[in-house]
């Protein structure tokens, strides 16, 4: 079963010991590219974990980093298999099985809905 939205999946990242929450201010376009760099350079994949920075400087949106691509656990936790190995078989399962798209009336994709000028990308804290 596929994890229902990324709350869930980051759940899911915690309990194994695979997320590690910054508290801690930061500013979207120097602290943040610097610590998941230094995080990315320093610590060995195998015990590399995401990072959800949770006060961001100006933004009340926290920022997930390397909920895929810190390593290949964490990869294999977002395809939902038990080993490193389950990749593979999901992504051979994926490509002889596709699935459809579908439209829905509601799910935590539409939690936020703006229109007109109520869009501005700026809003999202993305680091420079």
């Amino acid at each position: 079963m596929a994890y229902a939205d990324l709350r869930q999946y980051l759940a899911a990242l915690e309990e194994r010991g695979k997320l590690k929450r910054v508290k801690k201010a930061v500013d979207k376009d120097w602290e943040l590219a610097a610590v998941c760099r230094q995080l990315f350079k320093k610590i060995p994949p195998e015990k590399r974990p995401a990072l959800l920075f949770e006060n961001v400087n100006g933004f009340n949106i926290p920022v997930a980093a390397g909920v895929l691509g810190a390593s290949k656990e964490i990869y294999a936790i977002g395809l939902e298999t038990d080993s490193v190995e389950g990749i593979n078989r999901k992504w051979d399962h994926a490509l002889e099985h596709p699935i459809s798209p579908r439209m829905v009336k509601s799910g935590a994709c539409k939690e936020n809905i703006l229109y007109g000028d109520q869009v501005n990308i700026l809003k999202l804290p993305m680091p420079i």
